[in-house]
């Protein structure tokens, strides 16, 4: 009995501190606490008010930051969203901020983390905290919506002389597979004044780019790469006009115009920075596509393949054309061809009478950018014979 009482205490103190202390952490960090500086905040064009929130987080092991990455914030954190919204996901979201939060009092056990919001007057309406995250050493996860458990805080914000940027396209809708030119205004929303000889960002979004007034959800771009920071500058009248080349390359994406603070030294963070104004856009644009038949003339009963290409042609989407015919002043789809990971299709076409009949192809794929567009008509005649 001795033995194995002695190799119990042996194996025992084997056992770190650390080790026991995950061990008894079976639980998330607990939010404590929420403090805002400020309820309230009366902002007027280009100004900005920070707003300090303040986060009270207790845990076993305690709370530990984690690094912002491509695809994930950085924890801790704290979203606001304009009340009465939901954050990503809901409709067109007007969310969100996430100021970055470090500890400034206490322990990681029991502390209060810290952070500022920069309020510009883009905020205009009332705000409140829905979100809180955060980690423990043990890798246990706090997703708490304040406003579920009576911990939550208002931010009331009166913005005026808000700035606000226009964006249009030339040509439009515009043709595959060439550039456009960007071009619009700055101007306060309410008097319609211009904003002269100011500093836009340029950037890149995906699907819906996220929009909020405090960030972007689009990357940074410059010549055409991810990482940069391409600007543009208004003119004396407030406008702006920049080319994009490659703007179709991009299928579903979107151009991103952002007015802030920090873009002038040319550092803006599209996620992260505190913005005046931003603006997201597509220009429509039509497919580059081309359809020619392998005759002209056919007889009757004999099939004719029409040989034709798509462009851009987007590899994660399967792509189809329509072969069309014109029936009593109708357009009619008489089959459908799949698109080949050349950009290339053959469609075929099967005249059923003899006579002149009027064909063409149209694209299928509406998403995105691009809308139905369809071939110059052809003819394919069958000769009748007595």
């Amino acid at each position: 009995m001795r033995r194995l009482l002695t190799i119990a205490v042996i194996a025992a103190a084997a056992i770190s501190p650390s080790q026991l202390a995950h061990a008894a952490d079976t639980g998330p960090p607990q939010l404590v606490e929420i403090q805002l500086s400020q309820s309230t905040a009366t902002i007027n064009g280009l100004d900005v008010v920070d707003v300090e929130v303040r986060v009270h987080l207790t845990d076993d092991t305690g709370v530990v930051t984690t690094p912002r990455t491509t695809t994930q914030p950085g924890t801790p954190l704290i979203q606001l969203v304009r009340t009465g919204t939901i954050g990503f996901g809901a409709g067109l979201p007007q969310d969100e901020d996430e100021p970055p939060l470090t500890l400034t009092s206490g322990t990681a056990a029991d502390g209060w983390w810290t952070g500022t919001a920069h309020v510009t007057s883009q905020w205009n309406g009332n705000w409140d905290v829905d979100l809180v995250q955060a980690y423990d050493a043990a890798s246990h996860f706090l997703g708490v919506d304040p406003r579920q458990t009576g911990q939550d805080q208002n931010l009331a914000v009166t913005g005026t002389h808000i700035p606000t940027i226009s964006m249009g396209w030339t040509p439009n809708p515009a043709r595959c597979c060439v550039g456009v030119t960007v071009k619009g205004r700055l101007t306060y929303a309410d008097t319609g004044e211009p904003l002269p000889h100011q500093t836009l960002a340029l950037g890149l979004g995906g699907g819906l780019a996220q929009i909020s007034p405090h960030s972007l959800a689009c990357a940074s771009v410059e010549n055409g790469k991810i990482g940069g920071t391409a600007t543009v500058t208004t003119d004396a009248n407030g406008y702006y006009t920049y080319a994009e080349t490659a703007i179709w390359v991009r299928g579903g994406s979107y151009e991103c115009l952002a007015f802030g603070p920090q873009i002038h030294d040319n550092a803006i963070d599209f996620t992260t920075s505190p913005l005046w104004a931003t603006r997201a856009g597509q220009a429509p644009h039509l497919w580059g596509v081309t359809a020619v038949p392998a005759t002209h003339t056919a007889a009757l009963g004999q099939s004719v393949d029409v040989n034709g290409t798509l462009q851009p042609y987007l590899a994660y989407m399967v792509e189809y054309v329509a072969l069309q015919r014109l029936v009593s002043g109708q357009w009619r789809t008489v089959t459908h061809a799949r698109v080949r990971a050349s950009g290339r299709y053959t469609a075929v076409a099967q005249p059923p009478s003899c006579g002149n009949h009027r064909y063409r192809v149209l694209t299928l794929d509406t998403s995105h950018a691009f809308r139905p567009t369809s071939t110059t008509p052809f003819l394919i005649g069958v000769p009748c014979t007595s």
